[in-house]
């Protein structure tokens, strides 16, 4: 009885047919197109992907009308289409940042002791 091996050798033999091995799989298996497909999936597969963001961040700086930063203001931020108030304080400087804020329009407004409380509409972007 003939095993597999010697029988697909005995007929390729017959047939001159030569058997394929692991190294000619590329030039027999896979054509031009078929190479350049899976080039280009893999180059796309690890290129990073750029998201649109949905959050920003606000910044800004409290002063008062003469331009002389007002410290340790309170800083409230609502957003108009949701009511969702966030509150902050400002630093020495006056500076103070809100972190993430979904995008929309918001009111700010700013209170110290011994200044005017301020408002004022701003549009997140």
């Amino acid at each position: 009885m003939k095993t597999l091996h010697q029988a697909f050798t005995a007929h390729s033999q017959k047939h001159h047919i030569s058997p394929i091995t692991f190294w000619d799989m590329p030039k027999k298996i896979l054509s031009f197109p078929v190479t350049f497909a899976l080039v280009l999936l893999f180059a796309l597969a690890v290129s990073p992907l750029h998201a649109q963001y949905e959050n920003g961040t606000l910044v800004g700086t409290i002063r008062d009308s003469t331009g002389a930063p007002i410290p340790n203001a309170v800083v409230k931020i609502t957003n108009n289409a949701t009511a969702i108030t966030t509150e902050t304080k400002a630093n020495e400087s006056g500076d103070y940042e809100v972190p993430p804020l979904r995008t929309g329009v918001y009111t700010v407004s700013a209170s110290a002791t011994n200044a005017n409380n301020t408002t004022m509409p701003k549009a997140a972007r």
